[in-house]
């Protein structure tokens, strides 16, 4: 991290850390001190970073399912998770495919 640039204060932002003084002089001379909320308190700068990497957060939590191999479930969840599906979850696709084409009734008459 290069301190005393605005890069390394929004590394420190972006890190959760407090920014030390060169950083924050760096920023404030470009941007002004930070503004203070209706409690008092400085709004922190760069709350869009930490929203963003808390959806971001969000977002792997969601495609990080436990994926139960050799099934159809399996198979759909490697997909959810944007991997090539295992050759045994490949096979039970191809399993649970044949039985609904199989079990399907002919065209209408």
């Amino acid at each position: 991290m290069t301190c005393g640039t605005l890069q390394g204060y929004r590394n420190h932002r972006a890190f959760g850390t407090t920014p030390c003084p060169a950083c924050r002089t760096v920023y404030e001379r470009l941007y002004g001190p930070d503004e203070p909320r209706a409690d008092g308190k400085p709004v922190p700068a760069f709350d869009a970073v930490k929203e963003a990497r808390v959806e971001r957060e969000k977002r792997a939590r969601r495609f990080a399912t436990k994926i139960a191999h050799g099934t159809y479930q399996g198979y759909r969840a490697h997909l959810r998770n944007h991997e090539r599906p295992c050759m045994a979850c490949k096979d039970a696709y191809a399993a649970y495919m044949l039985t609904i084409r199989t079990t399907q009734k002919g065209p209408r008459q």
